[in-house]
């Protein structure tokens, strides 16, 4: 029950949809109805990690670095930054566009590893 542990399973849950719609965008083979299926699943749990980040939550086994805590407006600006691409992502998806679906993804991607180079050890 250990805040770092609900948030791991939170960011893994993120990853079910979100690595299989990136298989497809490299592979040059999107299915237009199960990435719109990924993209569903990705918006229902993308909240999820989030609260997970409370004041007094920053002891082990975490792989958070210390900023989150000391910077919280950055990591607010970053945690907006992707639900932003996650709307991209889901409006690429009803576009049933591949292009669309590539900028899409690639701007998800930027959004997580822009919070991971700051916010993970």
């Amino acid at each position: 029950d250990k805040p770092a542990t609900q948030r791991r399973d939170a960011f893994k849950a993120l990853l079910r949809s979100s690595e299989p719609m990136g298989t497809m965008i490299a592979d040059r083979r999107v299915d237009p109805g199960a990435f719109a299926r990924l993209a569903e699943g990705l918006v229902a749990v993308r909240d999820k990690p989030w609260g997970h980040f409370g004041p007094d939550t920053d002891y082990p086994p975490t792989k958070a670095r210390r900023a989150v805590w000391e910077k919280p407006a950055e990591f607010e600006r970053r945690r907006a930054d992707f639900i932003a691409a996650t709307e991209r992502v889901l409006a690429a998806a009803a576009a049933r566009s591949e292009g669309d679906a590539r900028t899409a993804v690639a701007a998800l991607q930027d959004s997580c590893k822009a919070c991971h180079r700051e916010f993970r050890k």
